[in-house]
């Protein structure tokens, strides 16, 4: 801290450089203030060649690590990226088979209902078939009685007249019935 404010009162030495490209600035500005200017207008630090580069090492090391751990930071985040776009993909696709999944169930259920409707609706058509030629049956059969019936009782009607005409009254006729 020492140096630094020291050397912050010297003018080659007043302007601080942060940044990506902080290393080399800091050492062009070292460099200049070891040309620049004699030893007697320099910090007492700069007058030996060793400790100058030394610090230029540190400088260098320092930097090199902030950018390692920039490098480090990036890669932190690219890593996390990448896991939340996976759980982000595979929420997707586990909610995409889900929803897949209900829609078949949902399809299968609707054409069981579809085909359950038909065959009753199928049915329901072959029980009123099956009653309509039933009762036609039956109408058709009492219409072929009634109509039998109805010769059957006109012929002997009929039959009964003509004997009663044929015969010629009453004493004939009981004759005729008791005949027959």
């Amino acid at each position: 801290m020492a140096l630094l404010e020291r050397t912050s009162r010297h003018p080659a030495l007043t302007c601080v450089v942060v940044g990506d490209d902080a290393v080399g600035k800091t050492s062009m500005l070292l460099s200049y203030a070891t040309r620049r200017y004699p030893t007697t207008h320099v910090p007492s630090l700069f007058d030996n060649y060793a400790v100058t580069q030394l610090l230029l090492v540190v400088v260098v090391v320092v930097a090199k690590a902030v950018l390692v751990a920039k490098v480090v930071a990036v890669a932190i985040e690219a890593v996390v990226v990448v896991v939340v776009v996976v759980v982000v993909v595979v929420v997707v696709v586990v909610v995409v088979a889900i929803v897949v999944a209900v829609a078949i169930v949902v399809a299968v259920a609707i054409v069981v209902v579809v085909v359950v409707v038909v065959v009753v609706v199928v049915v329901v058509v072959i029980v009123v078939i099956v009653v309509a030629i039933v009762v036609v049956v039956v109408v058709v059969i009492v219409v072929v009685v009634a109509v039998v019936l109805v010769v059957v009782v006109a012929v002997t009607i009929e039959a009964e007249e003509a004997v009663v005409v044929l015969v010629g009254g009453g004493e004939a006729m009981r004759w005729w019935w008791c005949q027959h």
